[in-house]
């Protein structure tokens, strides 16, 4: 802003290392308040300046309100594009353009099922959990098929793949009853590649669906305990289900969604 701007990249740099992340996080918004897409231009080209830890740090200040997401959601859409970009960039426009359901979002995330990296994986299937409708079912199996190829350890122990729960929940809370007859077989068949975490997961989400031979009757998910979860009312780590860490709290209305078909 000493350059007649509307983003004072200096400013930040001084909040940033004074651990300042409320001011930090008001001076963008205040900038893209004053100058718009403009605003969004020098933020941009700020970004560009610096190296990955902090320019991961500036995309975190730089949060989508409701007034910002159509100026903000061009440069997100630009950084995922980019290749070039730091994984750990990329994973945040992943979760960003989840958030504010940015045109396309869904199509987005379901190709972002086969990207490289974990991260924008994990990203993404968090996102179609928690947002997704009846078209990410599909693809969604397929990627718990593909995961589960593979025993998940040479032991049933505590460690888990941090892709199964979230692909568990977006496919409980948006298939139809046919999907999910389908998706009881695959897991019943594959069970045997489940560590003891991952399995613990489904019987508390869909109780009974590993419990009965391969053709038995497939109950119905618990859908209290799947929305729980989509609202970031709870998270299930290895010590069962406790308060989820800040970073997966709600805190905006776009976060909450009902289950995606009546079953």
């Amino acid at each position: 802003m000493d350059d007649g701007g509307w983003f004072d990249g200096a400013q930040w740099s001084r909040l940033d290392r004074r651990g300042d992340r409320e001011g930090a996080r008001d001076l963008l918004s205040a900038a893209l308040d004053r100058g718009g897409a403009a605003a969004m231009a020098e933020i941009a080209a700020y970004y560009f300046t610096l190296g990955a830890d902090r320019g991961w740090t500036l995309l975190h200040d730089l949060s989508a309100t409701p007034d910002h997401v159509d100026t903000v959601v061009p440069f997100y859409e630009a950084l995922l594009a980019d290749a070039s970009r730091p994984s750990e960039h990329r994973e945040s426009a992943v979760q960003l353009l989840a958030n504010v359901r940015a045109p396309g979002f869904e199509a987005l995330l379901i190709e972002e099922l086969t990207a490289r990296s974990e991260g924008r994986r994990i990203a993404a299937l968090d996102g179609l959990a928690r947002r997704g409708t009846e078209a990410c079912v599909e693809p969604v199996m397929e990627r718990v098929k593909v995961v589960l190829r593979r025993p998940a350890f040479d032991l049933r122990d505590n460690r888990y793949r941090g892709e199964l729960l979230p692909a568990f929940v977006a496919v409980l809370r948006c298939a139809e009853r046919q999907q999910l007859v389908r998706f009881a077989r695959l897991l019943r068949l594959r069970q045997a590649h489940l560590s003891g975490v991952e399995f613990s997961w489904l019987r508390d989400l869909w109780p009974g669906a590993l419990d009965e031979p391969l053709n038995a009757p497939v109950p119905e998910p618990d859908m209290a305990r799947v929305l729980a979860w989509t609202r970031g009312e709870v998270e299930v780590d290895l010590r069962g289900w406790v308060h989820p860490p800040e970073e997966l709290r709600v805190r905006t209305p776009w976060d909450v969604d009902p289950p995606a078909v009546l079953r």
